[in-house]
């Protein structure tokens, strides 16, 4: 299966490196992040909030850098 779409699709690694960019800090961090705040926001301390506020930029961040980093042109990386 691996090879039929790697011959259909060409830029296969750079499907991968998507995926493991945006698509794994989302689900893995960025949404149970939000989420975690959102049910006990009122509950927990504000310096556990500030943390996971901190965290959930962060994250934000490296999901987004990820996933440029993975669709630049390989000219760009090579120089």
């Amino acid at each position: 299966m691996i090879v039929i779409l790697s011959i259909i699709f060409p830029a296969f690694d750079r499907i991968m490196a998507f995926m493991g960019s945006f698509l794994c800090f989302t689900i893995c961090i960025i949404f149970p992040l939000a989420f975690y705040l959102k049910i006990f926001g009122k509950e927990i301390s504000r310096g556990e909030r500030i943390l996971d506020w901190i965290l959930l930029v962060i994250s934000s961040i490296l999901a987004a850098v990820g996933t440029v980093w993975a669709f630049l042109p390989r000219e760009v990386l090579v120089n």
